[in-house]
Order: C-alpha cells, then sequence, then structure tokens
C-alpha cells in the first residue's frame, strides 16, 4: 500500500519556470483562522512512540515513508541534492533501520531521476514517478528487476501526481489551463481534462476565469490514490480544501470536497501571465503529507507559520474515511516529516530528524 504524496508550491511564482520552483519551495502553504477544519472532528487522541529506529547509513532531507511489506519500508528523498549518498530511493528494514537497496540515481540521463512526487503499485511493480524529469521507474520487487518509461505530455501542461491505472491509462493532477486533472493514454500523452480549481478568495466570479494559472497556485496539493479502487483524495497545501474524486464509466467525477480556510496571498502578474503570491507574514502550512489504507486516509496536517523554520513538520494526522467524513485526529508524541500505515490500520509508522543527533529516524506507534 504505497499512497503516500507530496505537494509543491512555490512563493514566488514564474510562469516559464515554475515546475523549477516547484521543487524550491514544496511547502509554502497558508491557511488562515476564522473557520478551520478540524470543527468536523469530534474525537482525538494521542499516540507514544513504541519503537525507534536510527538510519545511520545515509542522511535523507525532506524525506517520504511509504509502507512496502511485512519487513520493510520505503524512502525517499524529495529530489536532487536531498541525499548524502546521491539517489533517492531506499528499501530499509522495518526491523533495523538498515538499508537494503538502493535505487534512482541522482540526475538527468535516461535511467536517472530528479525527483520523486509520488508512488503507486501496479501489476505487482511498485511505480516512482519523477514529475520533473517526466518518467517513470517501474521497480518489480519479486525479481528485482527495474526499468524506465519516459512519459508523453504536452510541454505546457505539468503532471505533478501521475497514477497508472491499467498499462495503458493515467490519471494525473496538475497544469492543464482550467482544470485540475487528466485522464489520459500513457503511450500518446493526450487525454480529456476534468474538474476546475476552486475560486479565488475576495476575487469576482467573472474575473476567475482569467485566473486559472493563479487558482492553480493557491490551490496546488498533492494526490493519493485508493489502494485497489481509481478513487482518490486532493488534499490543498494552501488551504484547507479536500476533495474525493472517482473514476466511473471511464469519467473522472466528484463524489465529494470539503472547504474551509482559504488561502492567504494575492494575485499578481507575473512574467507573462497572473499567479498567486502566498503571503509568508500571515500564512500558514495546512496538509502536507498524506497517505491511505483501504478504510481511511490519513492527512499530516501542520497548522505553523511558514515564517518559522520547522513548518514542514507536524505532530497531527488528520483520518477521514473514502466518504469524506472526519473520522479522529490523532496527535504524535514528536513531529514527523511523513508518515505510512500498514493495511489493516494497526501500524503507522513516521519519518523524523532527531532535534539532538540530527539522524534520520523511524518512529512506529501502535493504532
Amino acid at each position: 500500500m504505497l499512497n503516500n504524496s507530496l505537494f509543491f508550491i512555490n512563493e514566488k511564482p514564474i510562469m516559464k519556470y515554475s515546475y523549477i520552483f516547484l521543487f524550491i519551495f514544496p511547502f509554502l502553504l497558508c491557511c488562515n483562522k476564522p473557520k478551520s477544519i478540524t470543527s468536523q472532528f469530534s474525537n482525538s487522541s494521542k499516540l507514544y512512540t513504541d519503537n525507534t529506529l536510527a538510519i545511520e547509513e545515509v542522511y535523507i532531507k525532506m524525506p517520504q515513508i511509504y509502507n512496502l511489506t511485512d519487513s520493510t519500508l520505503i524512502i525517499t528523498a524529495l529530489t536532487i541534492n536531498h541525499s548524502s549518498d546521491k539517489y533517492l530511493i531506499y528499501i530499509a528494514s522495518k526491523k533495523t533501520g538498515k538499508i537494503i537497496k538502493r535505487l534512482g540515481a541522482e540526475g538527468r540521463g535516461p535511467e536517472e531521476m530528479i525527483s520523486v512526487s509520488n508512488i503507486s503499485t501496479l501489476n505487482n511493480e511498485i511505480l516512482f514517478y519523477d514529475s520533473v524529469g517526466r518518467k517513470i521507474l517501474h521497480y518489480n520487487f519479486s525479481n528485482d528487476s527495474v526499468y524506465f518509461q519516459t512519459i508523453v505530455s504536452q510541454k505546457k501542461f505539468f503532471l505533478i501526481n501521475l497514477y497508472l491505472i491499467n498499462d495503458n491509462k493515467f490519471i494525473s493532477s496538475g497544469v492543464f489551463g482550467k482544470n485540475m486533472y487528466i485522464y489520459g493514454n500513457i503511450i500518446t500523452g493526450k487525454g480529456l481534462y476534468y474538474l476546475e480549481y476552486p475560486f479565488l478568495p475576495d476575487v469576482s466570479k467573472e474575473k476567475q476565469k482569467d485566473l486559472t494559472l493563479a487558482r492553480h497556485y493557491a490551490y496546488i496539493g498533492g494526490m493519493i490514490k485508493h489502494p485497489d479502487f481509481p478513487k482518490f483524495i486532493y488534499y490543498s497545501g494552501l488551504a484547507e480544501y479536500l476533495q474525493i474524486i472517482e473514476l466511473n464509466r471511464d469519467t473522472l467525477k466528484e463524489v465529494m470536497h470539503l472547504s474551509f480556510a482559504p488561502p492567504i496571498g494575492k494575485v499578481v502578474y507575473n512574467v507573462d501571465a497572473y499567479v498567486w503570491a502566498t503571503n509568508s507574514q500571515l500564512a500558514h502550512a495546512c496538509f502536507i503529507r498524506g497517505t491511505a489504507s483501504n478504510k481511511y486516509i490519513y492527512l499530516l496536517y501542520s497548522g505553523k507559520p511558514i515564517k518559522e523554520n520547522d513548518f514542514i513538520k507536524s505532530k497531527y494526522i488528520f483520518i477521514f474515511d473514502w466518504d469524506g467524513k472526519a473520522i479522529k485526529i490523532l496527535e504524535l508524541d514528536k513531529e514527523v516529516y511523513s508518515i505510512c500505515v500498514d493495511e489493516e490500520d494497526h501500524e503507522i509508522y513516521a519519518y523524523t530528524t532527531n532535534d539532538k543527533t540530527l539522524k534520520n529516524e523511524i518512529l512506529h506507534y501502535t493504532l
């Protein structure tokens, strides 16, 4: 169950080079306080670490963690220069923290990677999507084989979180004019576009249609796939906005959405388009990472001002079911960068950096 996703955002977006800046400022997110998504929750509880594993062999900046098997985890670095030994993907033991295998060497070559945007599974393979390099690394865990697949897409569009539905079809969130999603053919890169980004605050309805790129930047976020079905949750980092969609009869449709605190910022004209600039003095980080099981969605929520250095870490996990119902808020005993959950919703693994030793650690929690 490899459903963890990361979003990227840029406080001062530049139209022509936005795909680069998406990785320079990956967590410039915001929300405001008058109305909060926390009002949807009636239950909460605290969790305490029952085991800690030190990752001694490599230092990873802004890591992501995924559940692989009963005995192994996947750890990924966000992008190049975020790992001390120049790989982006690591398979580690749950018992010892020891690195078992390295994949995805850093670089721009045909068999190298620039980023790891999200991970999914298909036909007994683990798929690592590189949104900047526009490729997928296919890894077969059973026979230890690897191959790369180049993604064809229109240059003006940017596929942020891409999931293969089968050998030919894919779904991705991203920048598609006024639309949030594409459902297309992986061979040709062509497809149909669905659903618009939410409206910007304090902007008239008439002007919204001319601000499609600004709406994208204001509500940019991550997308997580249900482990077994073509159903997804989109979570915004710039606002308290969640949307559940599903593929039904070969068409992408919204199941539901929740909208609370809007993004804080303003529309500005930059280079050749209107974009959104986050107010770094007032903005707060909202949803920063996510993972999912068959029953539930787990979203790591920050709530910290982005002007603080540690806003990309949090100890609060918001749990929803796949109908969008708020289930519970979990409070961990330590702040973490990333989380994953086992298939039975019995265990949570979290990745953090020890403030005293500055070493990466995997924390284990029992639900």
